[in-house]
Parts: structure tokens; sequence; C-alpha cells
């Protein structure tokens, strides 16, 4: 895992578990409910992990988390044990997943990459990580930014907190850590920044991968949540939040 110059490695408490209000008005005193009917495969004071497919066990959880930081399949052939990853699977999942999150998420933020953007519904809002080395290739040359497809509205501005940018910047290379797509660390943290003004939100990942989202959550002190369908992800996912919190300077 490569952290961002801002980022530095230290030890640091784990917080204890707090009571949350959901926003039915109930008591969420964890990031699980009781009827979700899967077995967390991991679990620690600040996130779960569920090893299903997402729409077993997203439909009971979505009542208790508020924001969805995610990053679905890209219908490119990539070989995966427990999914097809098509074209026709990637609408398949748009189609049923995205509702869902709209639905039951303050806010859905989604990094789509370029070919697939407009497969999704007309998001409220596009955000892009613009990178001057290139993320790929495509039809006009290199590809030098990664949309992030919003729904729902900017908390800064909605709390009244101020204009942000809706773009970052950064040549950051992800580490290979046994999964084909993982996101690059600072990005992922951007992201959840930029899509929250405090950490007092329950994040959730329904296509998890190798836990990216999960392990600067709680690094920041979020809750979160994440489903992966593919056990030897959440194995690699499992074994990066077990690991001692970062302090990431500045917060959010």
């Amino acid at each position: 895992m490569k952290a961002d110059n801002n980022i530095k490695a230290e030890k640091a408490p784990v917080k204890p578990l707090q009571t949350r209000v959901g926003r039915g008005g109930g008591l969420v005193e964890d990031v699980g409910v009781s009827n979700v009917g899967v077995a967390p495969y991991y679990e620690d004071d600040y996130v779960k992990i569920y090893n299903s497919d997402c729409m077993t066990v997203l439909p009971n959880l979505i009542d208790s988390v508020d924001i969805c930081v995610t990053d679905f399949p890209y219908g490119i052939g990539e070989k995966y044990l427990s999914y097809d990853d098509t074209s026709e699977g990637l609408k398949h999942l748009v189609d049923t997943v995205v509702p869902v999150l709209r639905g039951g998420c303050e806010i859905t933020a989604i990094t789509t990459g370029v070919k697939n953007l407009f497969l999704y519904p007309q998001p409220d809002w596009v955000m892009a990580w613009f990178s001057t080395a290139g993320t790929g290739c495509g039809p006009w040359g290199f590809c030098c930014w990664q949309p992030v497809v919003l729904y729902g509205k900017d908390p800064y501005l909605k709390e009244q907190k101020g204009s942000r940018p809706d773009i970052y910047v950064a040549n950051e290379q992800t580490k290979k850590n046994g999964h084909p797509c993982p996101k690059p660390y600072g990005v992922c943290g951007w992201l959840i920044k930029r899509v929250t003004t405090n950490n007092n939100k329950v994040i959730i990942d329904p296509f998890m991968g190798s836990g990216t989202t999960l392990r600067i959550a709680k690094d920041l002190g979020y809750k979160a949540v994440g489903i992966e369908m593919e056990e030897r992800y959440c194995e690699i996912a499992a074994n990066r939040l077990c690991q001692n919190v970062l302090d990431l300077g500045g917060g959010i």
C-alpha cells in the first residue's frame, strides 16, 4: 500500500464503538445489522467485511449506512472466480445495484472508468481524478482522467462550509496487492474526504475488492462496511485492516 505525502504511518489507539443515530431515528450501535443473514468474514471496532454477493446483504444494510464510495467492475474480461466480467454483467449490476444505493445513501460516489461513464444513470455531478502521467490508453490517445459520478448534494455546500474543488490531481502509482484493479490510496482518501465533512458517517463499499476504501476509512476514523463475493480478496482486505491505524495528517 502506497500512501501519499500527507500520510505517515504510526500507531494510534483504536477508538471505542460509539452509538450512532441512524437516519430513521433508530440507534445504530455497529456498522452491521442483526438481519443481514450472513456472518461477517472480518470485523473490528471500525469495519465489517461480508463475503457475499452484494445484493444478498446490501438491501438489509442500506438503512444502516450513509455514504457509498465504490468502484464497480469494468466489464473488461478480468478473470474473477465468482463473476463474469462482461459488459452485459456490468449493465446488470448498474441496473440493480445503483437504484438501491441511490435510494438509501445520502451520497453515492462511483469511479466508473471513462468507457463506462454513460452506462450509469444521469448523475447529479461528475468529479475527476486527473493524472498527467496517464491512466491508460483510449481511442483518442492517453487517458489522463478518471470520472467519479456523484448522486446526492455536495455536503460542504449543503452545510454552508464553502466550495471545494471537484478534481484531484495526482500521479500516484498503485502497489500490486493480489487484486487486478486496486485504487490508489491517496485518490480514495481524497474522495472520502470530499464527499463527507466529518467522520460520523458510515461508509459502504459494495464492491470492496482488496479493501482500500475500508482501509482509509478506518485510518480516518470512520465506520465502514465492505461487501466482496470473492473470498481471496476478503482475505487480502482483512490482512490490510488488521494492521495499525495510520495517522492521516490534517483529518477531514
